[in-house]
């Protein structure tokens, strides 16, 4: 059985028009449109944050089993992915229509990560297997495929498909 499995919720074009959050904060959340992209990681049960491509930027909205505040995450962008493992390696993969950029979290500030293709961003995933983590970024190329990148100890197309 694999330990710290993070499943990763990559909702793309949907129309969500929440309003306020259901749990016991009065916070206001951001509404979407058709055209706008989330991304949520979770992790020790109660840390959560959801990551919103719109207007052309991507922010990030944090819950830490308190209430709801806006994150420090903030890029330019379009679309939108994360992953997460242990309790402080965050990945968000951010495309602004043609390339895709990540960006990192381990625990001490924001960077720009190794990763980057072509193509739209669509979804991502990650695992650990041992002490080793797993990665896969899904990207739709301008051909229209479907390519998964996996890093395992570094990058490469694994699979190309659709």
């Amino acid at each position: 059985m694999l330990k710290n499995l993070f499943i990763v919720l990559a909702l793309v074009n949907i129309g969500l028009s929440t309003e306020t959050s259901t749990e016991d904060t009065s916070v206001s959340c951001p509404t979407t449109t058709p055209t706008e992209t989330l991304a949520v990681i979770s992790w020790n049960k109660k840390n959560v944050r959801v990551y919103h491509a719109h207007d052309g930027v991507v922010d990030e909205w944090c819950y830490d089993g308190g209430s709801w505040y806006v994150g420090s995450f903030s890029a330019t962008g379009k679309t939108v992915s994360a992953v997460a493992w242990n309790t402080v390696n965050i990945r968000v993969y951010v495309g602004d229509g043609t390339n895709i950029v990540e960006y990192c979290w381990d625990g001490k500030g924001w960077y720009v990560g190794s990763f980057t293709a072509e193509g739209v961003v669509t979804g991502s995933t990650s695992w650990l297997s041992g002490s080793n983590i797993i990665i896969k970024v899904y990207v739709k190329t301008h051909l229209g495929n479907i390519e998964e990148h996996t890093y395992n100890k570094g990058w490469s197309v694994t699979s190309t498909f659709g």
